[in-house]
């Protein structure tokens, strides 16, 4: 028995008193027990994704170019970043978590804002996503740092699972199902 629950489960177990003659009496378990529940999964929405995935990739390949460019070490800048977006979102009128300490933060609490974003070339914010994205995507080439055994294919494919997991998240193409 791997763990106990605090409510009724409806799962019945039986033990057994095993007298083995020594210090104290074990118990066996004699009848009773289900399975382990399988754990909930997380999917993709593919059919959503699919429709992006032109402007995900433009978006990628344009953002990749961009943070280079981008001062990325400096505090006023984050900050800058972090408060204009909160500005736009006020200015929209749609509803600002004061709480979200980082810029991703503030798109993933807006799926359709970012998924606007990304589709949108010429967005006031594709800036701030950008810098949003990469900067946990590529914290001063982290993948090669932690380890320095890793070739360049490896690196890109880190990278690139690091992108897509962000973009899933912050545009909300992520649903929970049942294991």
């Amino acid at each position: 028995m791997k763990e106990c629950t605090h409510r009724d489960d409806g799962c019945a177990v039986t033990f057994k008193l095993v007298k083995d003659g020594l210090l104290a009496p074990k118990w066996k378990v004699e009848t009773g027990g289900k399975p382990l529940p399988k754990p909930p999964r997380t999917l993709v929405d593919k059919k959503t994704k699919a429709t992006m995935q032109k402007d995900i990739d433009a978006f990628r390949e344009w953002g990749f170019t961009m943070y280079a460019m981008l001062p990325k070490d400096d505090y006023e800048y984050t900050t800058r970043i972090r408060t204009e977006v909160k500005d736009y979102i006020t200015a929209k009128k749609l509803n600002l978590n004061y709480y979200s300490w980082d810029t991703l933060t503030s798109f993933a609490d807006h799926p359709l804002l970012t998924r606007e974003v990304i589709k949108d070339d010429q967005h006031p914010l594709r800036v701030h996503l950008a810098y949003g994205i990469l900067s946990d995507v590529l914290p001063i080439n982290a993948f090669a740092v932690m380890s320095p055994t890793l070739d360049d294919k490896e690196i890109k494919v880190k990278i690139m699972s690091s992108f897509n997991q962000k973009i899933n998240r912050t545009c909300d193409l992520l649903k929970t199902v049942k294991g």
